[in-house]
């Protein structure tokens, strides 16, 4: 029998409850790791509160960020290059200034070993072979635009 004090709420209150915690950070893995057990946990999650959330959206709403990652137009933008190089802080620097919110940002040192992250998020294993300078990536569930090395171009491919 559950005592009163161990309850654990499934709504968000003026913090995320940890059912909403745990949509969101499944999602968010499972959107780089295209794991499907992680999908599958998610959606599993999402159609245990579903009823709940029907009755009263307002009180889900860090689940609604979570249902958002998991089924929202989520890019993953991928920028290769030397640490504090300009080219590189550059690009992150638009990465840093526009706004948007459903974009998720691998960076992938070129000096360094990163094995295990290419092995762990499969749409940067495209893009770590590109040694010309830095170059960023940005890619939605479907597909790659070509990667860039312009600034300018990145910031249109961030708000577009």
């Amino acid at each position: 029998m559950r005592r009163p004090w161990q309850q654990k709420p499934a709504h968000d209150g003026a913090l995320p409850s940890g059912n909403s915690v745990a949509a969101m950070n499944c999602a968010r893995i499972a959107r780089l790791t295209s794991d499907a057990y992680l999908e599958t946990v998610t959606d599993r999650l999402f159609a245990a509160l579903s009823s709940m959330v029907e009755q009263s959206p307002s009180q889900f709403t860090h689940l609604l960020l979570g249902h958002r990652l998991r089924y929202g137009n989520v890019f993953v933008t991928v920028v290769v290059g030397a640490p504090g190089k300009e080219d590189t802080e550059a690009l992150l620097g638009v990465i840093d200034g526009v706004y948007a919110p459903e974009n998720m940002v691998v960076y992938l040192s070129s000096d360094d070993e990163h094995e295990q992250l290419l092995q762990a998020i499969p749409v940067a294993r495209d893009h770590a072979l590109l040694n010309a300078g830095a170059v960023a990536c940005v890619c939605d569930r479907e597909m790659c635009a070509l990667p860039t090395s312009d600034p300018e171009e990145l910031r249109g491919l961030l708000r577009g």
